[in-house]
């Protein structure tokens, strides 16, 4: 009888132990946005500061399982707020001049995956104030896991993570072809929707701002040490040849060149894209693009550039989905890729229908977990999605296929391309 006792006892204080509680600290500085208003109000390393103009901002945090969890915000100031999660409201008070615990309440999440908190401006004590500054949103709970933005900067953790479809090309592939389509829903200024990809560099549609929509080919500089960094066209990057209404531009760091096609691409429309990797007399690589013009109906020569690198062949194809905001890292983008085709010399074009789905290195710790890649069965493509904090997320690694296509029509007939 005392074994049976000394073991109950035992399992009572273990399953007391693992329900504790935790604390944990959710950063506003790498998880929270401004969804409404507060034009002038800043998120930075410390937090919420600035924020004298009324409007929302919005944090993100997931949780792995349902539970009822207490919240907290640690902030100073002197102003009333409204904070809503899960179709509840609560009122906050801010009336301190040092960063202090401000109780909130408690929440049921009857699910597991993204939990979203609006924070509301209401009223603030002095015309000209601000309606506080606010560091953490503060969760203690029992069971369920947080995941958030912690172990990266800011900036990057608001971005987002890049993602990738991964091809294995044909041995000594030349000629990389795919179509992609941004849906309307994924469509969002500052990010890139790269069609193809290779070891320094990529090809796609960009837009700046809705009235500012451009083709893009980009191609990295050979690793230089900062001070023998040098123009292309002395360099180690030098511009052979581009269309004449291409512009060409370089980073400031001469850290990579771009070549730009100002096009007024649509959401919702297919287009085209070719890229040959080749080696020039001397061994080097050269690197071309060239894009599908639908109204000129005729291939335009993005560029080519030589590379002085030993040429290794077309080693490492992808598409790439990528944004560059912190501000829009909440908004959810998306792109499609709807054929994959490969060339080598003297062969014959070969489908590709596979791709590893993977995202960039820093979010393997889980940071964030808003990430997809896929297959859209309604129209045989691979496709994309980041952003937006959406809860069925794909595991990095997972192989996509899709089924073989017909063969198009329309894929380019290169001897012609190559006198471009």
């Amino acid at each position: 009888m005392k074994k049976i006792v000394i073991l109950v006892c035992g399992l009572l204080l273990f399953g007391t132990a693992g329900a504790q509680q935790k604390t944990t600290f959710v950063s506003f500085s790498s998880n929270a946005y401004k969804t409404s208003g507060v034009s002038r109000m800043v998120i930075d390393e410390e937090g919420i500061e600035n924020w004298k103009i009324p409007g929302t901002i919005t944090l993100f945090f997931h949780i792995s399982q349902q539970e009822t969890i207490q919240l907290a915000l640690r902030a100073k100031g002197h102003a009333q707020l409204k904070l809503q999660v899960e179709e509840q409201t609560f009122p906050v008070v801010l009336d301190s001049d040092e960063y202090t615990t401000v109780s909130i309440g408690s929440v049921k999440i009857a699910k597991a995956g993204y939990v979203r908190i609006d924070l509301h401006s209401t009223s603030k004590e002095i015309s000209g104030s601000t309606f506080g500054e606010i560091s953490d949103l503060i969760v203690t709970n029992r069971k369920g896991e947080l995941t958030f933005v912690k172990s990266l900067p800011a900036k990057s953790g608001r971005m987002g993570p890049s993602l990738f479809l991964n091809y294995q090309l044909p041995e000594r592939t030349e000629w990389f072809y795919s179509e992609i389509t941004v849906p309307q829903e994924g469509e969002r200024q500052a990010c890139y929707y790269a069609a193809n990809g290779f070891d320094c560099g990529y090809v796609g549609l960009y837009m700046s701002a809705p009235s500012r929509r451009v083709v893009m080919f980009n191609v990295w500089n050979p690793d230089q040490k900062p001070s023998e960094r040098v123009r292309s066209s002395k360099g180690n990057l030098r511009l052979l040849r581009k269309d004449g209404e291409v512009i060409q531009e370089a980073s400031l760091q001469q850290t990579e060149e771009s070549c730009k096609l100002p096009y007024n691409w649509q959401a919702g429309e297919t287009y085209r894209f070719l890229t040959r990797i080749y080696p020039d007399e001397s061994g080097h690589a050269i690197y071309s693009a060239y894009f599908y013009h639908p109204e000129k109906e005729k291939w335009v020569l993005m560029g080519s550039y030589l590379r002085l690198q030993a040429y290794t062949g077309y080693t490492y194809g992808f598409s790439m989905l990528k944004n560059t905001s912190p501000e829009l890292g909440y908004k959810p983008r998306e792109m499609q890729v709807n054929r994959v085709w490969a060339l080598a010399p003297e062969g014959e074009w070969e489908e590709v229908t596979q791709a590893v789905f993977a995202t960039d290195i820093p979010y393997l710790s889980k940071n964030r977990l808003d990430y997809k890649g896929g297959v859209n069965e309604a129209n045989n493509s691979l496709f994309l999605k980041g952003g937006g904090f959406f809860d069925d997320f794909t595991p990095e690694g997972t192989l996509l296929h899709r089924k073989p296509a017909e063969q198009p029509a329309s894929l380019p007939d290169v001897e012609v391309i190559k006198q471009l």
